[in-house]
């Protein structure tokens, strides 16, 4: 009996920690709010960018358009990248792994972890926030582990 009880603690702790890494992510400023949200298919949206809001409403807003749209899968007509793996396939699909916040003074660093789950392929998507600027920038570094090399447009 003693087993299963810590069997079921471990178990509620890993599913608290799931939804904390997969919950919304909000990049604030000190006028303006970006909202992202991971979705159950695992792929990451912004759901909002706008004017800061109550912190209550950003519970409501859900779905939205992928941050970094890849072609060959869903979106053939505005994709943010599209690879052709060393195999001639020209497939990728980007899906949430995690994320990690740090702040340091008026500046705050996120960055976001996606991976295809059939190539070796990872993605990094960076906000940079200056709280006083009310400025919010962002950038990716693609990291690929293929045997030969891939081609990216």
């Amino acid at each position: 009996m003693k087993n299963y009880f810590f069997l079921a603690i471990a178990f509620l702790l890993s599913a608290a920690l799931l939804a904390q890494n997969t919950g919304p992510i909000l990049i604030e400023t000190q006028q303006t709010a970006l909202l992202l949200n991971v979705g159950s298919n695992q792929r990451v949206v912004q759901s909002y960018f706008g004017k800061k809001l109550p912190a209550e409403d950003y519970t409501q807003l859900k779905g939205g358009r992928e941050v970094y749209l890849t072609a060959g899968m869903d979106n053939q007509f505005e994709p943010s990248i599209r690879m052709i793996h060393n195999d001639g396939n020209p497939s990728l699909e980007l899906k949430f792994v995690s994320r990690k916040t740090e702040t340091n003074g008026n500046i705050t660093h996120t960055i976001i972890q996606l991976k295809d789950p059939a190539y070796p392929v990872e993605v990094s998507v960076h906000y940079m926030s200056y709280f006083k600027e009310d400025v919010i920038k962002t950038w990716t570094t693609i990291r690929h582990e293929e045997k030969k090399a891939v081609l990216l447009t």
